[in-house]
């Protein structure tokens, strides 16, 4: 994005924290959800073009971990309600218990929600 179109997003989140790749759609989705929030998110990583998954969205800007501070089941299920990102795991090792969210396809077959008990293992919760 543009240093206009980061403006945007401001106080919320800045293209240091998020990386200058980042979507512009998917970022308005982050927005919308941060401010339902209501509570600082604390970015974690954004755009990045190394260190995921093979295809990770993350190298195309439509992903985003981040933790805050407020239960976890709290956040889930504002995450769920609001019905804006297609794929959400939850990673409660670590500094902090911290969250991934994408947009990607809503369809039955991509649509997905996994927990992360330790570094490495998912555990996906709706088949594939």
């Amino acid at each position: 994005m543009t240093k206009k179109q980061w403006n945007t997003f401001f106080p919320f989140f800045t293209p240091g924290e998020c990386g200058l790749g980042m979507d512009e759609a998917f970022m308005l989705k982050v927005l919308m959800f941060r401010k339902a929030l209501d509570i600082p998110m604390i970015v974690i990583c954004g755009y990045e073009t190394s260190g995921h998954a093979p295809n990770s969205y993350h190298y195309v800007g439509r992903a985003l971990d981040f933790w805050c501070k407020q239960n976890p089941r709290k956040t889930m299920r504002l995450i769920d309600r609001l019905g804006l990102f297609g794929g959400v795991g939850f990673y409660p090792w670590g500094a902090h218990k911290s969250f991934h969210i994408d947009d990607r396809d809503e369809s039955p077959e991509k649509y997905q929600r996994w927990l992360s008990p330790k570094k490495g293992k998912y555990i996906y919760l709706l088949p594939s």
